[in-house]
């Protein structure tokens, strides 16, 4: 495992949920521009998505796929690029304070540069995405 955060938001698991499958809080991650969709209405396994980033002054595609989904339970995202293997496992539970989400993200390299660069990709992505449950927290309660 490469990282994991958790944190619990003061809103129902529905909302929480909704919000991070559509990826509605992109808005509070400056280092994510834009998240394309197809559809946003009927996800489900299989389907991709378009993420773009702002990764050192230029804009950078990436293709992600939903693994699974469990309805206020689980979102699994993954995406295969450059010999660089990520999964995003979100869980989510219903607490008496709201919501709690745990975010796992996975790595696995392929590649001799690759595994030699891993300690550094890993710390460039959990700089990125480290606060990301801190980013899906900002946009509800803004939107609350």
């Amino acid at each position: 495992m490469s990282f994991s955060r958790e944190i619990v938001i003061q809103a129902p698991v529905d909302d929480v949920y909704q919000v991070v499958t559509k990826y509605e809080y992109i808005s509070e991650a400056s280092h994510i521009v834009d998240v394309s969709i197809d559809h946003v209405d009927d996800l489900a396994a299989g389907d991709q998505l378009i993420e773009t980033r702002q990764v050192r002054g230029r804009k950078v595609d990436s293709t992600w796929t939903i693994d699974e989904m469990k309805e206020n339970q689980l979102f699994v995202v993954s995406s295969d690029q450059n010999q660089l293997h990520l999964t995003y496992i979100y869980t989510f539970s219903e607490v008496e304070e709201g919501t709690h989400i745990r975010l796992d993200v996975m790595m696995k390299t392929k590649g001799l540069r690759n595994k030699l660069m891993k300690p550094f990709i890993k710390k460039i992505i959990e700089g990125e995405d480290g606060e990301q449950l801190q980013y899906i927290k900002n946009y509800i309660e803004k939107s609350s």
